[in-house]
């Protein structure tokens, strides 16, 4: 395949839609261990959180330090990221340790089979921004002292930090497994967080499976999805697609614009539009995928928050394929960051896009 004083400033959909492509390209690789496929993670609560911008005055959130529990409330309320369903199913840690200097304590967990989200406190005498974040490293998974996970392909996303008292920050963060682990009810999950070693139980939360093989193709595009589960945190639906080997990677490489090594490239993604028989549209909370042959495997999750009565959802699968042309478009106006559509075509470039929507999936909700 990339606020308020208490008012907070959402993203556009295109904008979130942006951010999305930019992360799958450039940020939240991880590579697998003894291998060289990329895993990546598309965690759209993280894709808000660079684009929210927070215009808040930090007491008006300050609770008594130290904050015991809520974290995952707490920086829905700040940030609109993740889903408010973690709060509800979160799981004690409450371990502390020491990063840089700082002192970080991991206060709830919550383990939907697929990945673990977990919230911290840093307390740090140096201002932070919310660019600021740890390495997440080294993620395993024990069960009854045997490690599962091995030499599987993971990402990880470290979160940002949202300041609620002097010295004090916040943060909603999570490691994804590429393969779920829907039949381990309790491990014990490990992982480097900036270079602390961290190990705490977790407890899977219930999931319920519907569906699983729903497939469409056209003109050499092909997809498929493979799983559809149903956690308290919203619908994760795991989807494998192809496309026809003259679209190339499908994804932008933007060196070889840089480099003068290409003229033209062409993204394709696969989107999905996800509403319930009440009309409710759901929105993407987390995600991630691995590119493969001319294809790509991943998973996606989907939230809305008022669904309880809804009995079936309904699934519209389609295809992006977007057309980038460098024309007049020089490197030299590339300060060396993340290159941007509107910064693209701004500076020269042409972007041109067309889409393959297929019929709809109509899913019964288990009960």
């Amino acid at each position: 395949m990339q606020e308020d004083k208490v008012m907070i400033e959402m993203p556009s959909e295109q904008e979130v839609k942006r951010e999305i492509d930019a992360i799958i390209e450039k940020g939240f690789r991880a590579t697998k261990r003894s291998a060289g496929k990329k895993y990546t993670l598309l965690a759209a609560s993280l894709t808000l959180l660079v684009l929210l911008t927070l215009g808040f005055s930090f007491p008006n959130y300050a609770r008594q330090i130290p904050l015991i529990g809520g974290i995952f409330e707490l920086y829905y309320q700040m940030t609109g990221g993740y889903t408010p369903e973690l709060q509800e199913f979160a799981q004690e840690v409450n371990i502390t340790g020491a990063v840089e200097g700082m002192s970080i304590t991991i206060e709830e967990a919550v383990f939907d089979g697929q990945n673990v989200f977990f919230s911290y406190l840093i307390e740090s005498y140096h201002p932070l921004n919310r660019e600021y974040g740890f390495d997440i490293t080294n993620l395993g998974l024990l069960v009854n002292g045997v490690e599962v996970h091995g030499d599987r392909s993971w990402a990880g996303g470290a979160g940002m930090p949202q300041q609620v008292a002097e010295n004090t920050y916040i943060v909603v963060a999570m490691v994804s497994f590429c393969q779920p682990l829907y039949d381990i009810t309790e491990a014990v999950v490990h992982f480097d967080l900036g270079g602390w070693n961290v190990a705490f139980p977790i407890t899977r939360i219930e999931s319920r499976e519907n569906v699983h093989g729903l497939s469409a193709a056209y003109d050499g595009f092909a997809m498929e999805i493979t799983q559809i589960l149903f956690t308290p945190l919203g619908i994760n639906l795991h989807y494998i697609y192809e496309f026809p080997s003259a679209y190339g990677l499908g994804f932008t490489d933007w060196s070889l614009f840089i480099d003068d090594a290409a003229t033209e490239q062409v993204r394709v993604t696969l989107e999905f539009q996800v509403l319930d028989d009440l009309g409710n549209e759901y929105r993407i909370t987390a995600g991630a995928g691995q590119f493969e042959h001319s294809g790509f495997r991943g998973w996606v999750q989907f939230a809305q928050e008022s669904h309880a009565t809804a009995r079936e959802v309904i699934i519209t699968p389609y295809f992006i394929i977007t057309y980038y042309r460098i024309g007049n478009w020089s490197p030299n106006n590339h300060d060396g960051g993340a290159i941007w559509d509107d910064d693209f075509v701004a500076n020269g470039g042409t972007i041109e896009r067309r889409e393959i929507v297929f019929d709809s999936f109509v899913i019964p909700i288990p009960e």
